[in-house]
């Protein structure tokens, strides 16, 4: 819809509360110059079909602030590259607590070089395969991630494998990762397939209960 409008400064507001497949997809994609999205951009528990805000801000590289209300049950690819390539982005509000996850979160991060603190992301149960691939991929600020809680101990039960596949791939910056940070107990394929890889300055990594 505003795709590639380059002189965007201000996102609308968004009052629908049913979005249907790929509804808002790369909305706002290209948008360099956008530097303010409302608080209330997103209606409240948006239900949605798979794709609703997919590539949604994708390369808007001026917006720093994202305080964005996201649906709590979302499905496959609902947020995926949502604010990939946002290389001045620094604060982002809480996602939220989850019992029902596809594909949801791939790369809604990726390249968000200044994001120092992950946002609160509570993931209590995950269906599909892949939800969190490549999350905060390359979040070279990123230093601080006591916000995430990944409770689910039986990874086997409802997905199909790379659950956290290069979740924090790349973070250069993250030093600590607490010791219960990964409490499943039954593993699936490639749960972790590169989730630290490249995070030369991690010295506290977490337990591994399954092993």
């Amino acid at each position: 819809m505003f795709y590639n409008c380059t002189s965007l400064k201000e996102a609308p507001e968004l009052p629908a509360t049913w979005g249907a497949s790929n509804c808002y997809r790369s909305m706002f994609e290209g948008c360099t110059s956008l530097i303010k999205i409302p608080p209330k951009i997103l209606a409240g528990d948006l239900q949605q079909q798979g794709g609703t805000c997919n590539r949604m801000f994708y390369g808007c590289t001026s917006l720093k602030t994202a305080n964005v209300v996201i649906g709590t049950w979302p499905n496959d690819g609902s947020y995926s590259d949502m604010f990939n390539g946002c290389i001045s982005l620094e604060s982002v509000s809480d996602l939220g607590t989850f019992n029902h996850v596809g594909g949801s979160f791939q790369n809604m991060f990726n390249g968000c070089k200044k994001i120092a603190k992950a946002p609160k992301f509570i993931l209590n149960n995950v269906t599909g395969s892949s939800p969190c691939l490549n999350m905060f991929y390359n979040c070279t600020s990123l230093s601080d991630i006591s916000e995430i809680k990944l409770n689910i101990k039986n990874l086997s039960a409802n997905t199909k494998g790379n659950t956290y596949g290069g979740m924090f791939y790349g973070c250069t910056a993250l030093t600590h990762v607490p010791k219960d940070f990964l409490p499943a107990t039954t593993l699936v394929a490639s749960c972790y397939n590169s989730m630290f890889y490249g995070c030369t300055s991690l010295v506290d990594a977490p337990d591994l209960p399954a092993l």
